[in-house]
């Protein structure tokens, strides 16, 4: 609690002056008592340690009731209420506004802008996040010719990011040795379209002799496709992430084999997007 409101008209013009030397150390006192409620004041003096006079130990930001004027050359931070929660904001010279919480939480968007077009952040937060992994479903096959497929439905009740993950394996060192593990994702009303879609493949290059893996994804997969070679192993894994808004989704594991081949899948519940419980968030049946 301040032990004074902060008052502009005193001294008043009548005041003694043999005062002022009074009046001075009571301005001081002032500025030092609210400068201090976000700022350190405690008689540091050299500016490359952290905790200098004048450096802010906390920003506190009163929200605003709407967006702030633009100020040529220069960014502005702030805070204002968003749906009774307040939020924060960074807006550019430009006066391009960009909300940075939602529900009191980061929000995903900000992390590198374009989680589509740039799987690097949302590999950094799986890094940070693998706690937040809640197993949903799992699932393998082995496939001697032809293919197999399975239908399950994943119902979201707040927006969430989903990990895939395949595994194709197969079962010699022939030309003819070939795996592909697919996960489609459908919206499950109202056209069934596909909005998601990571396929791998793995086979046996029987011109160059090693196994090779082939990776390709679509729509809202957040990771690009890639080929690799590998000499030391049949089997091979990968995971994709996927961030989907509530409702319901069809998701569709399909295999296909040669020469008794296998495929295996896992469908994770990875992180909830902007709120902080993962109970009843997702189920599958």
């Amino acid at each position: 609690m301040l032990s004074r409101i902060w008052d502009v008209t005193i001294p008043g013009d009548n005041e003694l002056a043999g005062d002022g030397d009074d009046e001075i150390r009571t301005l001081k006192s002032e500025l030092k008592e609210h400068f201090e409620q976000d700022h350190h004041m405690s008689g540091v003096l050299d500016p490359l340690e952290a905790n200098c006079d004048g450096y802010h130990n906390k920003v506190t930001l009163y929200p605003l009731e709407s967006d702030p004027s633009i100020i040529t050359g220069a960014g502005i931070v702030y805070s204002k209420i968003v749906d009774g929660v307040i939020e924060l904001f960074w807006m550019d010279d430009d006066g391009l506004v960009n909300q940075l919480t939602e529900n009191g939480v980061i929000k995903l968007n900000t992390l590198q802008n374009d989680i589509n077009a740039n799987g690097h952040s949302i590999r950094n937060l799986q890094e940070l996040k693998n706690e937040t992994l809640i197993p949903l479903y799992s699932n393998s096959r082995t496939v001697n010719t032809g293919s197999w497929s399975e239908t399950k439905t994943l119902t979201l009740t707040k927006k969430a990011l989903m990990r895939l993950t395949a595994t194709a394996s197969t079962g010699g060192s022939t030309a003819s040795n070939r795996a592909t593990a697919k996960i489609t994702v459908k919206y499950k009303n109202p056209s069934q379209c596909a909005i998601g879609e990571m396929t791998l493949s793995a086979r046996y290059n029987s011109t160059s002799s090693v196994w090779q893996v082939e990776m390709g994804s679509a729509g809202l997969m957040t990771n690009a496709g890639i080929s690799e070679i590998a000499t030391s192993t049949q089997s091979y894994t990968k995971s994709n992430l996927i961030q989907l808004e509530p409702g319901q989704y069809d998701i569709v594991l399909y295999a296909t084999g040669y020469n008794v081949a296998a495929a295996s899948w896992a469908i994770d519940l990875f992180a909830v997007l902007n709120h902080h419980t993962t109970n009843g968030v997702a189920t599958i049946s």
